[in-house]
């Protein structure tokens, strides 16, 4: 589903906080959805997306999985994440974690900036079938089979262009008018 995460009252104070605060921030790290993702902040002073991480509890089919970030200094440079996957039919001893990705070379990303972000995932997803299917792996690929299924499935370009739009789109009225003019009219207003 794409309803909104926040209210608008607060996405509009996290907005204002951000903005004021720009220059001293070096990312915007959030869990909470069970999944890897990232928003892209509706601000131009804010160089890096909001980067939403998976969760170690399995509470939706999800696998556990957790970042490691690589940083210098006060600069994020790439994260890989680790993932396990969980046996759904039988109790199991143990867990291995393994790395499932890099986000940088799994996106040709450049870096984590949200410019590269917007350009090279969020407004290739609705017709870049490979830029699709690298999203689903890195949003499911720790998820239980039946719901990465259930996600590929939900390929057609009315779907990506949606997806596309929540990643760049945070306030719902820009949310709503992408999600009427499809992606690639709204990147060229």
């Amino acid at each position: 589903t794409f309803g909104p995460q926040w209210r608008e009252e607060y996405v509009a104070e996290y907005v204002s906080i951000i903005e004021r605060h720009a220059q001293v921030i070096a990312g915007q790290l959030f869990g909470h959805l069970h999944e890897d993702s990232f928003r892209i902040a509706p601000s131009p002073r804010v160089t890096l997306p909001i980067f939403i991480a998976g969760a170690v509890s399995p509470v939706f089919k999800n696998n556990p999985s957790y970042r490691v970030w690589k940083y210098h200094g006060n600069d994020l440079k790439d994260f890989t994440v680790y993932g396990a996957r969980l046996d759904m039919e039988r109790p199991q001893e143990r867990l291995e974690f393994r790395e499932m990705y890099r986000a940088l070379d799994v996106f040709g990303l450049d870096s984590l900036a949200a410019s590269e972000w917007q350009a090279k995932v969020a407004e290739q997803l609705p017709r870049n079938g490979t830029v699709w299917a690298r999203y689903l792996d890195a949003l499911w690929l720790r998820s239980a089979p039946e719901t990465s299924a259930e996600f590929a499935s939900l390929g057609g370009v009315r779907y990506r262009e949606l997806s596309a739009c929540a990643m760049l789109h945070v306030r719902a009225d820009e949310f709503a008018r992408c999600a009427k003019r499809g992606v690639a009219s709204a990147a060229a207003a």
